[in-house]
């Protein structure tokens, strides 16, 4: 499956083994079944698993490794930009998309920074691989009544439309988080706006916020419990906003000069044929990309949606959707490749 190229196979594995171990940690079992498990699981998706996120020649040798969905703390990832970006390096990540929720600050201030130290090496030899940032955004809409996440790859983030979109979003998220602190708090716990405001730091204030606080103050467990007790969809801290249409969000991306990805689609909708259906509706309304893989989700998912662009034409992207060097689960960069089906959005791109 990977030819020759031991350092894949060696990422691929990690990346294989933190997801086998995940789905087996939950379950009672003796230490030695729970690897003889885990040692199953790996090996089935070794034999059917797919590729790395990587472009292949003829050859079959590995080009680019690429990963276009990934937070910043200018929302609700735990690494500065400039962190995240030098963990793009570190994991040999070509081409790095940063794509914070409603806000674009963290890709302004990581443009910042290369062109600092550009200027600095300005004549000087570069080792080592230098992810190629793309600008991206991931905002948040409504597709009829459900709500979705669209990314926005390579935009131009001073486009005045787009800063505009970004302004309402962020003034209606801090709407929501009074929202949410003031039915908490008449819900029994206590008052919790402040305490996620300073999680935030100035940052987009989001429902993740809400449940670091909860689990710092002890309310909760951990944030997982948080979202299944209070702030989960349905619960009484599931806030609706009336958020901008997905037809609205699209123009303002492709205004941008971007390109509009409907993110991880098998997330919303329970069943192929929905998932079919708001992804159709999402090209009708000027869609370009479906992220066919999103992190370290199952391969029979990667399938579907790779079923679905086809059929619809859409291009496909891929990330990993990183948060934090806690989500053991999939690291940036660690997602699964794009099937041989369908055309990834970079050559949508190209042709442009």
């Amino acid at each position: 499956m990977f030819g020759s190229d031991k350092p894949a196979i060696a990422v691929y594995c990690q990346y294989l083994l933190a997801d086998a171990r995940m789905r087996t940690e939950s379950l009672t079992l003796p230490k030695k079944c729970s690897s003889i498990i885990v040692r199953c699981i790996l090996a089935f998706r070794l034999a059917f698993g797919g590729r790395l996120a990587r472009t292949k020649r003829n050859d079959g040798r590995l080009l680019k490794l690429w990963d276009l969905h990934s937070h910043t703390t200018a929302s609700d990832g735990d690494l500065p930009p400039v962190e995240l970006w030098k963990r793009a390096a570190d994991n040999n990540i070509d081409h790095l998309a940063i794509t914070d929720h409603d806000t674009i600050s963290g890709v302004s201030d990581l443009v910042g920074y290369l062109s600092q130290i550009a200027d600095a090496s300005e004549g000087q030899p570069v080792s080592g691989i230098q992810p190629r940032l793309i600008p991206g955004v991931e905002i948040t809409a409504l597709s009829g009544d459900v709500v979705v996440h669209i990314l926005g790859l390579w935009i131009d983030i001073d486009e005045p439309g787009l800063l505009s979109l970004l302004d309402r979003q962020r003034e209606a998220r801090s709407k929501r988080a009074q929202q949410i602190s003031d039915r908490l708090e008449q819900a029994g716990l206590p008052p919790t706006l402040d305490g996620a405001n300073k999680l935030a730091n100035g940052s987009v204030l989001g429902r993740p916020h809400f449940a670091r606080y909860l689990t710092q103050i002890g309310a909760v467990k951990d944030e997982n419990q948080a979202f299944k007790q209070w702030l989960g969809r349905g619960k009484i801290g599931d806030i609706r906003i009336a958020w901008p249409s997905q037809a609205e969000v699209v123009a303002a991306i492709h205004q941008a000069g971007g390109t509009a990805v409907l993110a991880h689609p098998g997330k919303y909708l329970d069943g192929f044929n929905k998932c079919y259906a708001l992804c159709e509706r999402f090209k009708a309304d000027g869609g370009d990309a479906l992220e066919v893989v999103s992190g370290a989700q199952l391969p029979k998912a990667t399938k579907d949606l790779a079923r679905i662009a086809a059929r619809l034409e859409l291009a496909a992207s891929t990330g990993s959707d990183f948060h934090s060097p806690q989500q053991t689960w999939c690291d940036l960069g660690g997602q699964p490749g794009l099937p041989d089906s369908v055309e990834p959005v970079w050559q949508l791109r190209a042709r442009a």
